[in-house]
């Protein structure tokens, strides 16, 4: 099944990259994340939830120490990938910068930019 790609702004996430085999469709996230925001059926309900308000948990002094004076995290919802067992503040690495992409034929791959925690 032959693979389509398209690029389209998502609700208010910005850039997104939508991949989809007209059966099933993935929107990605190219303005931050990489965060994998939509996966459903086309034109059916998203399996994942989205963070419409944009919620900020992340701004406790522990974590501006770690990070920095201004940063946070935003949960966005979706799926981000992340390693195992969960951490604070370190799992919560502010990934609210541009994602490097490149298309290929039968996909594409995602490098948010290196961390510098």
């Amino acid at each position: 099944m032959a693979i389509t790609r398209d690029f389209i702004k998502y609700k208010h996430y910005g850039e997104c990259i939508r991949l989809s085999n007209g059966e099933v469709e993935l929107v990605v996230s190219i303005g931050f994340g990489p965060r994998i925001l939509r996966y459903a059926y086309v034109d059916g309900p998203n399996i994942l939830c989205n963070d419409e308000e944009r919620f900020k948990p992340s701004t406790s002094d522990e974590f501006q120490k770690y990070y920095g004076e201004g940063r946070y995290f935003n949960l966005y919802g979706g799926h981000r990938l992340w390693t195992s067992p969960e951490y604070y503040p370190e799992m919560y690495y502010p990934d609210n910068d541009p994602v490097e992409y490149e298309c290929f034929p039968d996909g594409l791959i995602l490098t948010p930019p290196p961390q510098e925690e």
